[in-house]
């Protein structure tokens, strides 16, 4: 018998066709700039640092502190910072839960009906009579059980 055939020589692979060229390099993202003294941006990263005492002053030292979205904040702020103080300073952190509720309150007093900026008032009052319950007797915690719920349920409703 004659002798097989030789194998096929093996295909000759070819060079794979070069990398597309990298896509341009977009410039970097400018740093993020401060924001600037006094804004509502400032108040709040004062809050998300926990430097109350600063805020508190910020806010106090405003002129338009009562319009509601400053208002707000500046229950917030005396409902923090009165958190912060020792506990042996009982007289301070009632006085300024009692002056944060007074804010949120006349905040509310003046808000236009619908306003979501409202719901936060609402929000700060229900949060600060929760939290002056500690200062209260028994039957003025009680009444103000339901005033705490109202105040959290139109809040939700207003912000789901």
């Amino acid at each position: 018998p004659p002798p097989p055939p030789p194998p096929p020589p093996p295909p000759t692979l070819s060079p794979p066709p070069p990398l597309p060229p990298p896509p341009p390099l977009s410039p970097p993202p400018p740093p993020p700039t401060a924001p600037a003294p006094g804004s509502v941006e400032a108040l709040d990263e004062l809050h998300t640092s926990k430097s109350y005492e600063t805020l508190y002053e910020h806010l106090a030292a405003r002129d338009d502190a009562a319009e509601l979205h400053l208002a707000w904040r500046f229950a917030r702020a005396h409902h923090d910072l009165a958190d912060s103080l020792p506990e042996a300073d009982k007289g301070r952190k009632e006085a300024l839960l009692r002056a944060g509720l007074a804010v949120a309150e006349a905040a509310l007093a003046r808000a236009e009906e619908g306003d979501a900026e409202s719901a936060l008032c609402h929000k700060w009052v229900g949060i600060l009579l929760g939290a002056l319950g500690t200062y209260l007797p028994t039957k003025e915690k009680v009444a103000n059980s339901f005033r705490i719920r109202d105040a959290l349920q139109t809040a939700a409703e207003m912000r789901p």
